[in-house]
């Protein structure tokens, strides 16, 4: 296990921005989590208990939108506490969906708030344009079910027909 801080998101962003995308927002988020609540424990999937549930974080998306409307920092806690609550089941650590953009730094604020872990992964190794193109899909686990939520409060959930259909 190791401990990440805020100057070492600097650097994991950094990071994400070579393997796709601009981190900044995902940074701001992650750095001010933080130095909030503390530091995250970034871990080895070996470290994790054979049952444990694991959450690939990310958001979807233009990501120009931020230019116009930026995250409050709750969307995800909101989605990540909607999916417990779908699931009727304690989240035991959470990792990036993808390790390239904003999506790769945002998992560390959602760690930090919730206090639990981080896994040293991700299901693409940099960024990509669909959610369906996760490496997890080939061991036919699905997409979904998918939470989403927003800064004014809506929240949804969603089971989709197929992987594909996760990304509308």
């Amino acid at each position: 296990m190791r401990k990440i801080n805020s100057k070492n998101i600097d650097y994991i962003a950094m990071g994400s921005t070579v393997l796709g995308g601009d981190p900044y927002i995902g940074k701001l988020l992650a750095k001010e989590a933080i130095n909030t609540y503390g530091e995250v424990s970034l871990i080895q999937a070996e470290e994790l208990k054979d049952d444990a549930l694991v959450l690939p974080i990310a958001a979807f998306g233009g990501p120009m939108i931020l230019v116009e409307k930026l995250f409050s920092g709750k969307e995800f806690v909101k989605a990540f506490e909607i999916m417990e609550s779908y699931l009727r089941r304690k989240i035991d650590a959470v990792m990036p969906a993808e390790a390239g953009g904003l999506n790769g730094v945002i998992p560390f604020s959602i760690a930090a708030q919730k206090q639990i872990p981080l896994v040293y992964a991700d299901g693409m190794g940099r960024a990509f344009p669909r959610l369906e193109m996760v490496t997890f899909i080939l061991h036919d686990n699905p997409v979904s079910p998918i939470t989403q939520a927003d800064e004014k409060g809506n929240k949804n959930v969603y089971d989709t027909i197929s992987n594909e259909w996760g990304n509308s």
